[in-house]
């Protein structure tokens, strides 16, 4: 948890005036850390930089009297951080983007994305933007930085999910995992898509404001663009597919992403693939194929699929009950290109009946759900849309 520092009371503080506390909590995982930051011009306040999990920046002393409703300009006005280009001037600089909040004398500032070590940072609270200040007062000014990591990085690109060659035209995402954490909010700048001539391939991922990332900043989802995946919506039709059935791709993930420590990458990942017919089945359980462990092992069960399934919604839409219906501690792993699952129990087997319980969210590559395919046509009859939220295969472990 990040460490919480005890403030004057508010009642005690005007703006502008006594001490001042500026808490930063940045970063994924690592352990706190502080450091006194200097300030320009204002000998008086105090101004601290923490780092660890929580992820924002105090100022103390603050009254909250008709400030909660700002815009963002508005509260960027009163407090803003920028990366200091040296100049001492915040003019035509965009400060660093996250929110603001006014709480029992307290203005706080989320980042939305950690800060980099090695970069310098200026931190600006103007009092006299506060409502209802009638005296004008000069801004208070901090400078600070995370200290420069080791260049010589070592992380990588540990793996891109589907694992597999050939992928369906209308394939929906990747998952790509890398060694350490990784920094977050400039992904889609390092991450191309070339044809067969290398050249890249215009806008083929959707690129969202909120990054999809594991809480550990370890795993990255990037999506195609579904207008460019579903037939009929204008995307598709005014620019076209993103891939093509029979030619071949390059995924590019560039070695100048930084990592968490502000390190670029050891070096570029590329996954080469060929493009296959578009997938609009849905997967069906009932040609799964269970191979069956026996009562008093550690033997995984085995599940096949015809075809490879989502890696990230295998990890946790899958598990076995018992025949109380009490869960099974297991350990899952995945192999044969996602087309075959396993299921080892932490505690061996015991002779009995036991029940595959699949949640109808899992997708395959293409997206389409066990419950309903990616590609819907209202207008289309659906054959087979499974109303239940979990189907069940039953099995029965016996004895040796």
């Amino acid at each position: 948890m990040m460490r919480r520092i005890a403030f004057p009371s508010p009642a005690a503080l005007r703006p502008g005036l006594g001490l001042f506390l500026l808490c930063a909590a940045i970063g994924c995982g690592r352990g706190e850390r502080v450091q006194l930051a200097t300030t320009a011009k204002q000998p008086g306040p105090i101004i601290r930089l923490i780092e660890g999990p929580a992820g924002h920046f105090e100022v103390a002393g603050v009254s909250p009297s008709g400030d909660a409703d700002r815009k963002p300009d508005e509260w960027n006005q009163l407090f803003a951080v920028y990366v200091d280009d040296l100049s001492g001037s915040d003019a035509g600089q965009t400060p660093v983007m996250g929110s603001h909040q006014v709480k029992n004398g307290v203005l706080s500032f989320k980042p939305r994305f950690s800060l980099r070590e090695g970069v310098r940072y200026r931190a600006v609270y103007n009092p006299s933007a506060l409502s209802g200040t009638a005296v004008a007062e000069k801004p208070v000014v901090a400078f600070f930085s995370l200290p420069k990591a080791d260049s010589s990085s070592t992380t990588v690109v540990a793996n891109v999910y589907p694992s597999c060659d050939e992928l369906p035209e209308n394939q929906l995402k990747f998952y790509i995992n890398f060694t350490a954490p990784m920094s977050r909010g400039e992904a889609y700048q390092y991450i191309r898509l070339l044809d067969a001539d290398n050249k890249p391939v215009d806008s083929p991922f959707l690129e969202l404001d909120e990054e999809l990332w594991d809480p550990q900043c370890r795993r990255f989802t990037l999506f195609f663009d579904p207008g460019r995946i579903k037939r009929g919506l204008k995307p598709r039709e005014e620019v076209g597919p993103t891939l093509e059935e029979g030619k071949s791709y390059t995924l590019v993930i560039d070695k100048k992403w930084m990592d968490a420590r502000g390190n670029p990458m050891k070096e570029t990942y590329k996954k080469p693939f060929r493009v296959g017919k578009p997938d609009d089945t849905q997967p069906d359980p009932k040609n799964w194929k269970l191979s069956l462990p026996t009562a008093d092992t550690v033997q995984p069960l085995t599940v096949a699929f015809p075809k490879p399934l989502d890696h990230g919604l295998l990890q946790r839409l899958l598990w076995v009950v018992d025949a109380s219906g009490n869960r099974v501690p297991a350990i899952t792993t995945l192999s044969n290109e996602e087309k075959a699952w396993h299921f080892t129990p932490l505690k061996g087997w015991k002779a009995g009946k036991y029940e595959l319980m699949i949640d109808t969210a899992l997708e395959d590559l293409a997206g389409n759900k066990i419950d309903r395919p990616f590609e819907v046509d209202i207008f289309e009859k659906i054959d087979r849309k499974v109303e239940q939220k979990t189907v069940k295969l039953p099995f029965e472990v016996k004895e040796p």
